[in-house]
């Protein structure tokens, strides 16, 4: 048995036979969580003592318990598909699928008053060895979607890190490589951009659409006072950190990346307890700057890009940001690109103010109010020294200057918020404050997880 003892629960792995001990605690807990919304399942725990009798009959079957001292709380369970039911396996053998290479993940579950204290499955230890380092790794390979272009990234990280002072102030080093790779033809809205990419070949655009290798190392600072990590309803999450990539790592991208995050939560009160309940005010702060000693400048792939129900809602994805007059074609007489060119910036600024508050909390419905500002800017020369646009907004200029604080893209909205069994689900609409001729009037947004 696992020892967990900053969370006073443990945690307990049976197999095959040896789940039999746990058969009545397990039966009653499943039928106590199905028999809420939104399962409203009726059965009983002969019937789920009967169902369980498979696992006990497996002996590579694998049962997670997790106990709050002698009772169970919560539990996963899994077992090889082939030991499955007939019903389960069919649809798996239609398909062609060879079920004895297949695990079945079945169930994970948890009673209320013991979600959301980070329990669940990851590549992640925040007690390393049982001492205060924590460590995790991760490995990806992701596909971005932007206008006009798509970045497939593929690779891993690694970080350890340390609490300087127990459980708030945490010091944290990670290691990251990865392979970029921009491709023109997969874009936002489904639709080739060769001849837009063709713009790009010409100084000083050609480094724009560069893939290429990153090696980074990132130190990270992170004061966090918050009272739930998933759903705060008080206290404060402040992270700083710069990321280096260097060819002195092996790097072929090379850049200085600097992010400041600054999260800030307020409980009016009108709560049930849980974690996440009544109402509550949130501000959420982010400032990031990227530049890069190559005379090519930050490729496009490291290039910040807002707008979106992820950062400024109201703006359709990754539409905020600097603005270049570009043509159509390599010749100067060709016609202009309407609105120009959406190359992001270097430079980052956005915050978002809400108002959370309760519809039905009892099944996790909640209501939000929203205010949204930011923008995307450049500070590198070559983008200042581009032909002036007079015709563009200055909310899109390509430079950077003290005057530019005072030209950020607004929006205010409102949304509904269910932390259904699935994740957290957001329904949100978002208003552009003085949009652009060529924007809309509103976007609403869905998507499926948390947001700050």
């Amino acid at each position: 048995m696992a020892e967990l003892p900053r969370e006073g629960l443990t945690v307990q792995i049976l197999t095959g036979p040896g789940l039999a001990v746990a058969v009545p605690e397990l039966s009653r807990l499943r039928v106590t969580v199905f028999r809420e919304f939104p399962y409203l399942y009726v059965g009983n725990a002969d019937y789920e003592a009967r169902y369980l009798q498979s696992y006990l009959n497996t002996p590579d079957s694998l049962v997670v318990l997790v106990r709050d001292g002698e009772a169970v709380v919560g539990a996963s369970s899994s077992m090889p598909l082939q030991a499955e039911q007939a019903e389960l396996k069919a649809p798996w053998k239609a398909a062609g699928i060879d079920i004895n290479r297949v695990w079945y993940l079945a169930e994970s579950v948890l009673l209320p008053a013991y979600r959301g204290r980070g329990l669940g499955v990851r590549f992640f230890e925040p007690y390393f060895l049982d001492s205060d380092w924590s460590a995790s790794t991760e490995l990806y390979d992701q596909l971005y979607v932007y206008t006009d272009f798509a970045r497939r990234s593929i690779g891993g990280s690694l970080t350890f890190g340390y609490a300087l002072v127990q459980p708030w102030l945490r010091l944290s080093l990670t290691g990251t490589a990865q392979y970029d790779k921009v491709d023109n033809s997969s874009t936002l809205f489904g639709n080739s951009t060769s001849s837009f990419s063709g713009l790009f070949q010409r100084l000083p655009l050609s480094n724009l659409f560069n893939s290429g290798r990153s090696i980074s190392l990132r130190p990270a600072l992170v004061y966090d006072t918050r009272d739930n990590r998933l759903f705060p309803s008080s206290g404060i999450y402040l992270q700083l950190s710069t990321e280096l990539a260097s060819s002195a790592f092996g790097s072929e991208i090379e850049y200085l990346r600097h992010r400041w995050t600054g999260r800030f939560y307020y409980n009016l009160g009108g709560g049930t307890g849980q974690p996440g309940t009544g109402f509550i005010l949130k501000l959420n702060t982010e400032v990031g700057f990227i530049t890069s000693p190559s005379n090519d400048g930050v490729p496009i792939f490291q290039r910040f890009f807002l707008g979106g129900i992820l950062d400024v809602r109201g703006y359709r994805l990754r539409t905020i940001g600097a603005r270049l007059p570009l043509t159509q074609g390599l010749d100067p007489n060709s016609p202009p690109i309407a609105n120009g060119a959406n190359i992001g910036g270097n430079l980052q600024y956005y915050s978002n103010l809400e108002l959370e508050f309760p519809i039905i909390d009892k099944v996790g419905i909640r209501g939000v109010l929203f205010f949204d500002a930011g923008n995307a800017w450049n500070t590198e020369d070559k983008w200042c020294k581009t032909t002036p646009a007079p015709q563009f907004s200055k909310v899109v200029s390509t430079c950077f200057d003290a005057s530019s604080l005072g030209y950020l893209r607004t929006s205010t909205g409102f949304g509904i918020r269910w932390f259904s069994p699935l994740g957290p689900l957001r329904f949100e609409w978002g208003f552009p404050l003085q949009p652009l001729p060529y924007e809309e009037s509103y976007v609403f947004e869905f998507t499926i997880g948390n947001f700050f």
